[in-house]
């Protein structure tokens, strides 16, 4: 198609000739074997956010009130989740079960199957200064403006670390390493690295 790209806006389909690419309108799924491009709705208005599941779906977001979960072949609803004021999609939790989506101070999780809520991540104060998503969906962690750190299981909804780094946690992220998850913190004067195999807490 004709549509202008945005940069760095590409998503590629897992196992598959489908890709989507943002445009000032939206989302538009391309699929590279038949060279037919759609625009990808999520209620009657089109995305500005979306994630593929890798099992045929992919959940798309619109406006701050509407995310469902698309069939990939079709673009038709398969559910819609819960109502929420949502800032976008942070990712997958794990072995894409859940949907994890952002909010003003809170991330929210829903199943992937059904579109019910399931748990509120975060605090309520003081404001939300950053956060990371685990590569494998397992560990949110969050980083306040007055510079406390959390790490959160996404499965459990709890928070398995808390940690306030002698110059204020400044950047987060977590890194996937041999012996497990590691959550590495840079604060005005050092990096520090925490381990989050002895965190690792798994729901029913």
């Amino acid at each position: 198609g004709s549509e202008m790209c945005i940069r760095d806006s590409l998503k590629l389909a897992p196992m598959s000739d489908v890709f989507a690419l943002k445009t000032p309108a939206g989302y538009f799924l391309r699929d590279m074997e038949v060279g037919e491009t759609r625009p990808i709705m999520a209620g009657n208005a089109q995305a500005n956010d979306i994630h593929f599941l890798g099992i045929r779906q992919l959940v798309a977001q619109s406006g701050i009130n509407r995310a469902q979960l698309l069939n990939l072949d079709t673009l038709q609803p398969i559910t819609t989740l819960q109502t929420f004021s949502a800032f976008g999609l942070a990712g997958m939790g794990f072995e894409n079960k859940t949907v994890i989506v952002r909010g003003a101070q809170h991330f929210t999780t829903f199943d992937a199957k059904t579109g019910d809520k399931g748990h509120e991540i975060g605090r309520p104060t003081p404001p939300l200064g950053g956060w990371n998503l685990s590569n494998d969906g397992r560990f949110l962690a969050t980083v306040m403006k007055d510079g406390l750190v959390s790490v959160w299981s996404t499965e459990t909804g709890q928070e398995a670390l808390t940690i306030m780094p002698s110059g204020g946690g400044q950047w987060i992220q977590i890194l996937d390493r041999p012996s497990g998850s590691v959550v590495a913190i840079i604060d005005i004067t050092a990096v520090s690295y925490t381990h989050l195999r002895a965190h690792e807490t798994r729901g029913n």
